[in-house]
């Protein structure tokens, strides 16, 4: 019974409703749109931290890389420079001379001589050649005359054959070659007033020579020397 003139409900079926539709074709475009683009930037942030790690490591390998090249450059720097000093060494020895003063004196043929020999394996370059009395410096460049005339041979020259030979610069000592520089020979048949010891001790004695040298393919000098009084 209804009271107070009460209207009865509707009755309501559910049994065939249908869900509310709330999307539309333009938003299922947007969303397959933003999930499209999220995908990309994923796939563009995997990509660039890919790249990242891809350099960081040939960064790595090229810096070792680099130094292995760097050591072995110097390694082989260091190698290539002690073989030349080696092989440079080797080849100055292989044309190195050798000049030395020989001195000889024979009291029976009353004779003496001063000769210089190339007992080296290269020829010797002469740079200069030096003559000394008493410990000065001749520097006439016909420094026979002057020594003749300084050690007096001028008053033996009726009873010894005496001669000298001069060496100019840039001269050339072949190997193996002995070069007679001075020699005093009594000339025979003739009475001498001194004897050729007295010669030597009072004369040659006072007479020292030094000769500067250099090898014909390399610039390093060497010395010989002749001094009696040594």
């Amino acid at each position: 019974m209804l009271e107070n003139n009460e209207k009865p409900p509707l009755p309501i079926s559910i049994e065939n409703s249908q869900p509310i539709q709330i999307e539309s074709q333009d938003s299922k475009s947007i969303i397959r749109s933003t999930r499209a683009t999220i995908g990309m930037l994923i796939v563009a942030i995997i990509a660039v931290a890919i790249s990242f790690v891809s350099s960081y490591f040939s960064y790595r390998n090229t810096k070792e890389l680099l130094a292995d090249t760097r050591f072995y450059n110097e390694s082989n720097l260091r190698l290539l420079y002690n073989q030349y000093n080696e092989t440079l060494e080797f080849n100055k020895n292989a044309v190195k001379p050798h000049l030395e003063f020989n001195y000889n004196f024979d009291t029976t043929k009353e004779s003496a001589s001063i000769s210089l020999s190339n007992n080296g394996i290269g020829p010797a370059y002469i740079n200069s050649f030096e003559v000394y009395i008493d410990s000065v410096e001749v520097k006439d460049k016909y420094y026979w005359s002057a020594i003749f005339e300084s050690l007096d041979f001028i008053s033996l020259l009726n009873q010894y054959a005496v001669t000298g030979r001069t060496f100019s610069d840039n001269s050339v000592i072949p190997i193996g070659e002995k070069q007679v520089i001075f020699e005093i020979r009594k000339i025979p048949n003739v009475k001498v007033g001194q004897n050729i010891a007295s010669i030597i001790n009072n004369r040659l004695v006072r007479l020292k020579f030094k000769i500067t040298y250099s090898s014909l393919f390399y610039g390093e000098n060497y010395q010989a020397v002749f001094d009696l009084e040594r």
